[in-house]
């Protein structure tokens, strides 16, 4: 009888030595999933502390850096967090998406040099098809945000060649705002008439305004007036389509009897 207790204990105790701490890790997680976000995220870090040996210690320590990021909003401890997942598990899934949450942060922040280098630093570790495909995205919207319109546009146009067929209303106006910079307006007009010529009335409507406004801007006065008038169709955007037809046609009117 006491070999046998002897056994039951021993075999307790070697349980708990090489536990990986499963039942913890998901508790954990669960609270978080209930709602109880600052308490599920530090337990996602005693966790890490208690079994430094789980399998699932990195992935315990990027949700708890992204639940005090992003929904907590304690960033300095957030970042803490995500740059050990960077430190200790280099090259893994979640040390690329701990970096792609970094680089999120200083995009809204306005830092896009420190974004630019953590997104650089991502696309050398991923393998993932998609995840690379949305880093070389938020890499073009840093270069955008940067000012930096001839770099942002080369990237655009071999993000454009090797996935055609990922078009936002986002890229579009991005796309046509870096050509407008660099002064190319044709291109710019072309880049809008896409989102004219969409199925989506969001997008049309959207191109259409951008199309009048940039005509009107670069004194194609009667080119703006059709476009303007093909916005009327829109009923969001028949009142400031008048208004703009009207001024417009006393503009031309004026410059007919200075004439």
């Amino acid at each position: 009888m006491k070999v046998q207790i002897f056994l039951i204990v021993l075999i307790s105790l070697l349980a708990g030595c090489f536990s990986n701490g499963e039942d913890s890790y998901k508790k954990a997680v669960e609270k978080i999933e209930l709602g109880k976000k600052e308490e599920g995220a530090n337990d996602l870090l005693k966790f890490a502390k208690e079994y430094p040996d789980s399998q699932y210690v990195a992935k315990a320590l990027l949700l708890s850096g992204e639940t005090y990021l992003w929904t907590i909003k304690k960033e300095n401890k957030a970042i803490a967090i995500l740059k050990r997942v960077i430190t200790y598990y280099p090259g893994t899934g979640e040390s690329v998406s701990a970096l792609l949450d970094i680089a999120d942060f200083f995009i809204i922040k306005g830092n896009y040099n420190n974004s630019i280098n953590l997104l650089r630093k991502a696309l050398k570790f991923t393998s993932n098809k998609e995840q690379t495909k949305l880093i070389k995205y938020k890499l073009i919207k840093s270069y955008y945000f940067l000012n930096d319109n001839c770099l942002a546009i080369k990237e655009l146009q071999n993000f454009k060649e090797k996935y055609a067929n990922f078009r936002t209303k986002s890229l579009l106006i991005m796309e046509g705002e870096l050509y407008i910079r660099c002064s190319k307006i044709e291109n710019a007009v072309k880049v809008y008439k896409q989102l004219v010529n969409s199925d989506n009335k969001k997008w049309q409507e959207e191109g259409l305004l951008r199309v009048a406004n940039l005509y009107f801007s670069t004194g194609e006065y009667r080119k703006a007036i059709t476009e303007y008038y093909k916005l009327k169709e829109y009923p969001k955007s028949k009142e400031v389509a008048d208004k703009k037809i009207k001024l417009l046609k006393e503009i031309i009117h004026k410059k007919h009897k200075v004439k």
